[in-house]
């Protein structure tokens, strides 16, 4: 059975007007990782990183096993949603409803537009931290990655990404995602050397169990943990910067997880790391 592999990728997108959160992240994170020995990625906004180009830069320089890759320049919708809910969802804390039930289409973005933000973000990438774009998460995720979306990739390719976290919903455009679906290559639509990594949504995750409510989503993370120890799966995990401080501003919560993992024989990896792995062995 292969070893177990944790990938933890952080969506860095808060708003220029609440830096404030990015800031305390970056220092927080960081010194979690590296106390923990544990290396991660982070797929940034543009827009965030322009408002935050020096603690980047201080990221950058100090943190070496953080891995740095992009989210878009604004946050855009790659491709359309439908997203089909059977019941309203509640916050944990509040029990106000945030989702009601029914389907709601949210329209994707131009490919022109997709092509805008992609470019300009990888070009800041470069010229703010010297760093060559290869890997993109796509806000919010959708049922099937881009595997319907040839035309996407190919903007992708021809922008050199190499490998994207799309695929974080089922069939209804929603939660929960089945952790057998693992990494693959788009080789059916003719891009055989760019990776999808399907990728469990923490953010949805805590605000069901409740924000405040640390133990009870650690549970959830645990099962989910443990299943793909047993069966020597990729465990490929999705928080941002914004979340990962609500309710935890020292990121207790998220450092019990990495630990777990690693008490669980889970090898932590960046996705650029494990993107090389495959790539040779493919």
């Amino acid at each position: 059975m292969p070893v177990p592999i944790f990938l933890l990728g952080y969506d860095i997108e808060a708003p220029p007007e609440r830096s404030e959160e990015t800031r305390h992240f970056l220092n927080t994170a960081g010194e979690m990782h590296r106390n923990l020995g544990a290396p991660c990625t982070f797929f940034v906004c543009g827009k965030t990183l322009e408002a935050n180009a020096e603690e980047f830069r201080k990221v950058r320089r100090g943190y070496p096993f953080i891995d740095i890759q992009q989210h878009t320049y604004s946050h855009i919708l790659l491709k359309s949603l439908v997203q089909k809910l059977d019941s309203p969802w509640a916050d944990g804390d509040t029990g106000k409803v945030f989702l009601e039930k029914g389907t709601t289409v949210y329209k994707g973005e131009s490919l022109q537009r997709i092509a805008e933000e992609v470019s300009k973000t990888s070009a800041l990438l470069k010229d703010i931290l010297g760093v060559e774009c290869a890997g993109l998460t796509t806000p919010y995720g959708f049922y099937r990655g881009l595997a319907d979306r040839p035309d996407i990739l190919e903007i992708l390719d021809k922008l050199g990404i190499k490998f994207v976290r799309s695929w974080s919903r089922n069939e209804n455009d929603w939660v929960p995602l089945s952790l057998d679906i693992q990494p693959f290559f788009y080789g059916p639509q003719g891009f055989g050397r760019m990776m999808e990594f399907p990728v469990q949504d923490g953010h949805i995750k805590r605000r069901i169990t409740g924000w405040k409510k640390h133990g009870d989503h650690f549970k959830v993370v645990k099962k989910e943990l443990d299943y793909a120890a047993r069966r020597g799966l990729v465990y490929s995990y999705a928080q941002h910067d914004w979340d990962s401080i609500k309710e935890d501003p020292g990121m207790e919560l998220t450092a019990r997880i990495v630990e777990y993992a690693k008490d669980a024989g889970m090898e932590i990896m960046t996705y650029s790391n494990y993107y090389k792995r495959r790539l040779k062995d493919a």
